[in-house]
């Protein structure tokens, strides 16, 4: 039953800067996580257009030999290699027992991006440290092995003329593109952890809720009508928040690192 008296003289003020500050970083972080899926889905479309378009027209220009026929399996088995490093990327996987099984990936190119050393400060003021191919960077080693596939393609003469060569370096470079794409969305829209600072705020807010439903039944015992008990279901919505808002991508929690 509503009373209409109920509310009269109580003041809620103080959950007004709460109520503004959910309504502001839900709308920001909706916001955020609607254009990052867009973002997503538009680099995976790319990716798949770009991979069908090299592939297509690689088949199309160049004279069929066995020798063609060798190179455009290895082509194209670095360019379904280079999309998953792409994934890898994203998940931050290290593993490839699954690719080595399958053949996706050759030893020789597992021991170049996991145990060559390439970085070394052996400067007079560096500390010695050696370091392997960073693994964030892992699918430009497979843009680079088809890079040279291709020129390597080119120069033995498969390829009619240095414009078709060109129009697939262009989309080579397309699917490169994909990479700098994804690493924009791994950042925030803002310097700071937006998803972090709404779940906090968001959990304050309910926090204090039953706190105010106290106020409105002892405001209605005061009023003469029956005051009734606050419905716990503010903390049970607290503690369902905070254990979803857990679970959350690290991308969507925190900055990506520089």
């Amino acid at each position: 039953r509503f009373f209409p008296n109920s509310m009269a003289g109580f003041d809620s003020t103080a959950l007004l800067p709460f109520q503004m500050m959910v309504a502001f970083v839900m709308g920001f972080r909706l916001s955020g996580a609607f254009n990052k899926f867009e973002s997503a889905n538009k680099a995976v479309l790319d990716m798949h257009a770009s991979t069908r378009k090299i592939m297509n027209r690689l088949v199309t220009y160049c004279a069929r030999s066995p020798q063609l026929d060798e190179a455009l399996i290895r082509i194209r088995r670095l360019l379904v290699l280079s999309c998953v490093l792409v994934k890898k990327h994203v998940r931050v996987e290290k593993s490839f027992y699954f690719e080595e099984r399958c053949g996706l990936v050759t030893q020789q190119e597992l021991k170049a991006m996991t145990k060559t050393i390439m970085l070394e400060a052996s400067m007079p003021a560096g500390d010695g440290r050696k370091s392997t191919y960073p693994a964030r960077n892992w699918p430009a080693v497979a843009f680079y092995h088809v890079q040279r596939e291709l020129v390597k393609i080119f120069h033995d003469g498969h390829l009619p003329s240095s414009p078709h060569a060109a129009h697939i370096d262009a989309l080579m470079d397309q699917l490169s593109d994909t990479l700098e794409e994804v690493e924009l969305i791994g950042l925030t829209m803002a310097p700071l952890p937006y998803a972090q600072v709404t779940r906090w705020i968001t959990l304050a807010f309910l926090v204090f809720l039953p706190f105010e439903s106290v106020v409105r039944c002892q405001h209605t015992a005061w009023s003469g009508h029956t005051p009734r008990t606050p419905h716990p279901s503010a903390h049970h919505t607290s503690a369902h928040y905070w254990h979803r808002s857990a679970a959350a991508p690290r991308t969507a929690r925190f900055p990506a690192p520089g």
